[in-house]
Parts: structure tokens; sequence; C-alpha cells
């Protein structure tokens, strides 16, 4: 926050280098103004008019055209859209930020225990904040907390590997769709959940017996890419 703070008036505006840049969002307090920039605009944009933004387009200097607004998937202007309505006096850009920061803050507590169960509870805890740590200090992390989908998208992938390491494809494949309607790439996790239901079928007894999936319990994968579609 500090970093942040100070740049705008220690460097110049990336507004200035790169005219002609869409700029949506009504004017926030600094603290909360840094963490709306350059993709921001769209989510903003896309949560307030929905997708047909031609006839909001004209007020806008900008060199983009209004169809851009379709590289932008819905869930997360959703939710922005979503906390808005219930309590308005909020605002986009500080609505962007609460979800973020909460999708962020459920992305540490799954990604504690997915750590945490797979190493084992003797050196798990361990391993689980270091892993959380690891996130947290990553310089690019910013992007988790800023008005972005990224900690949405890493929220529903993590809460998608969770369920499907207990060998729950049911709610692993409407948490992997769910993703994909956040971020192109959650099409991808139809992969990691494929592997998932061919090593758990295949795994040996054991015992005390861990539940293995059911026969047909892979037809569930196919619902990913379904709400991109």
């Amino acid at each position: 926050m500090i970093v942040g703070v100070l740049s705008t008036h220690l460097t110049l505006s990336g507004l200035a280098v790169m005219k002609h840049h869409l700029v949506y969002h009504q004017a926030v307090p600094l603290p909360m103004e840094i963490w709306a920039r350059w993709d921001s605009e769209w989510y903003l944009l896309i949560a307030d008019k929905g997708y047909d933004v031609r006839a909001h387009f004209e007020e806008f200097s900008s060199a983009y055209e209004p169809y851009a607004a379709a590289g932008f998937l819905p869930l997360y202007p959703l939710l922005i859209r979503l906390l808005t309505t219930i309590l308005p006096f909020l605002g986009g850009v500080a609505a962007g930020i609460i979800v973020s920061n909460l999708c962020l803050f459920g992305s540490l507590v799954l990604l504690y225990r997915i750590v945490k169960e797979e190493v084992g509870e003797k050196a798990g805890r361990r391993a689980a904040y270091a892993a959380c740590a690891g996130l947290i200090v990553f310089p690019m992390s910013l992007f988790l907390s800023a008005v972005y989908a990224e900690s949405l998208f890493l929220l529903l992938s993590l809460a998608c590997f969770h369920s499907v390491r207990h060998a729950r494809f049911a709610p692993a494949a409407a948490f992997g769709a769910l993703a994909t309607v956040t971020r192109p790439a959650g099409i991808l996790l139809t992969l990691p959940l494929a592997w998932e239901w061919w090593a758990q079928r295949r795994e040996p007894a054991q015992s005390p017996p861990r539940r293995k999936p059911g026969a047909w319990s892979w037809a569930w994968i196919l619902a990913v890419p379904v709400p991109l579609l």
C-alpha cells in the first residue's frame, strides 16, 4: 500500500505514457485508486453496464472497441454488481477490492488445508504456513488484492483440487465450471480432474479404506467446459 501510494507521486502515470487507454471508473481515494488499473476498468464497466457497452463507448476517448469486453468473463463482474446492489454506497472499486481480498483469504485457507493434508500431520502445518507465505510474498501477488479476477480464479481452482482429492467429483466439477467463467484457463482444470479420477480408481486397497470415485463419476468432468461454450 505504501509503495503504491508513493509511486503515484514519484513516477510518471502509465495513462500519460499510453494514450487513449480505457478509463471508466470514477475517482476514489488514493489508497483504493491504486488497485483499479488497466483491466480493472473493463471489469468495472461490465459490472455496471453489462456486455452491451456500445452505447456507452462514445463517452470514452479510448482506442479500444466495445467488442473487447467479450474478453473478460462474467463471474467476477457479477460478484461486483451483486455487492454494489446489496451495498450501493460502496461503489464499484471498493466492491471489487472487497471481493478480491475475500477470495484471497479463502484461497489461503484452502491452500493451507491442501498442503497440510498432502504433506501429513507431522510436518504439514509448517509446510502449509510456508506455502501461504510464499504465495503472499511473491511480488506479483499484488494482483490478488486488485480489482482483477485472479484471486477468484485461484479460490475456485483450489476448491476444485480440494474436492477432487476427497473423491467429490460433483462439487469439483462445479468449482471447475465456475473457474471457467472467471478465466478462460479454467478449462484446463479438466486435465487434473481426469488424472485424479484415473489415479484414484486404480489405487490399491488401503487401511483404513479410502473412498474411491464411482465408475461413472468421470462424467462430471464434462461439466467444466460447458459454461464457457
